[in-house]
């Protein structure tokens, strides 16, 4: 699945499809572009998924990077806390990849 782990499943659609002959099953995944961009840490298991994301352009991609941001940033304001102080690291590298 070009290398991304979907164990965010809650937040993708998901279409079962019944192989004729093996009677394996295959679920082929579809990302919601809309909720991922406005809800990207919903979506995401973390920032370097976004990075490898295909369905997004490299601009989408630096925007949902900076919408996680604004989000975590907003929240550690309101409840005061710095333990998902990682979480905005991981996202800055992210968007340093996506420079490169």
């Amino acid at each position: 699945m070009n290398g991304r782990r979907h164990t965010f499943l809650p937040r993708i659609e998901s279409n079962i499809l019944r192989g004729a002959l093996s009677g394996e099953s295959m679920v082929i995944t579809k990302l919601n572009r809309s909720l991922a961009k406005q809800d990207p840490e919903g979506t995401f298991e973390s920032p370097f998924v976004i990075v490898g994301e295909t369905m997004f352009t490299r601009g989408e991609k630096i925007a949902a990077l900076d919408r996680w941001r604004e989000s975590i940033l907003a929240e550690l304001t309101a409840v005061g806390e710095v333990k998902r102080a990682r979480l905005l690291g991981e996202i800055q590298e992210a968007r340093n990849r996506l420079r490169r």
